[in-house]
């Protein structure tokens, strides 16, 4: 299978992490490559703070890394591949700044690039948490394949950074187009979500959860972990 992406800027050789001579999932998809193509077709100034969010094995930083850009990822695996990446194509050390989205993002963006994940609330937290760092000039441009894009996706982008459009479809990929309201007035971040257990669940029983966005069941607790609970044994200490 071919492992190479075509941009405007080479055909890296990219691959998944950990490496599977087996797998033949490839490490990109038709939404980076069209988003690539987009800063290439609109001349997009890359000189300025781009920061690339949600990019799933660094195909979109790997391709961009002659640009300095900053990822911010919730992803082990996904960083890990980036590293990997971006070595077998040469790129120098630190030429990509990696930041896991619990980190400060950069206090000034100008190139905002996100992958939609796959998670509402993950993307209401990342857009809250770069929105302070965005201005009046910022290009802000989302990707992801049609059946990753919805109504609520939009209605997001919209509320947290202002007036959001999308592009024509291809290759069943579609661009999110947003420019940055500054005098929006944008809600405060639920995220992290805290809550008290119920009670007859056992040992844990009224003690407090906070997960963060992105957490399977987030805002309750379900069923399985509820089972679960029931049957950790009392006490606060270590045991073997």
């Amino acid at each position: 299978m071919n492992d190479r992406m075509t941009t405007p800027w080479g055909e890296p050789d990219l691959s998944r992490f950990p490496v599977d001579p087996r797998d033949r999932l490839r490490a990109w998809d038709a939404s980076d490559e069209y988003l690539l193509r987009h800063l290439a077709e609109q001349a997009i100034d890359l000189s300025g703070t781009v920061v690339v969010v949600g990019d799933r094995w660094g195909a979109l930083v790997t391709a961009l890394a002659a640009h300095g850009p900053t990822q911010i990822t919730d992803s082990y695996l996904g960083q890990e591949a980036t590293r990997l990446n971006l070595a077998r194509n040469g790129a120098e050390p630190g030429a990509v700044r990696l930041l896991t989205t619990q980190d400060p993002p950069p206090d000034r963006i100008d190139v905002l690039l996100v992958r939609v994940p796959k998670s509402l609330a993950l993307l209401e937290d990342q857009l809250l948490r770069l929105a302070p760092a965005l201005h009046a000039g910022t290009v802000v441009v989302g990707t992801g394949m049609v059946k990753e894009i919805h109504t609520s996706t939009l209605t997001l982008f919209e509320r947290i950074i202002g007036p959001t459009r999308t592009s024509l479809a291809e290759r069943k990929a579609r661009l999110i187009l947003c420019t940055p309201d500054p005098s929006l007035e944008r809600p405060a971040n639920p995220w992290p979500y805290a809550y008290t257990l119920p009670g007859g669940i056992g040992a844990v029983s009224g003690r407090t959860v906070v997960n963060h966005a992105g957490v399977f069941c987030a805002e309750w607790l379900d069923i399985g972990t509820r089972f679960l609970l029931q049957h950790l044994p009392d006490g606060d200490g270590a045991r073997r």
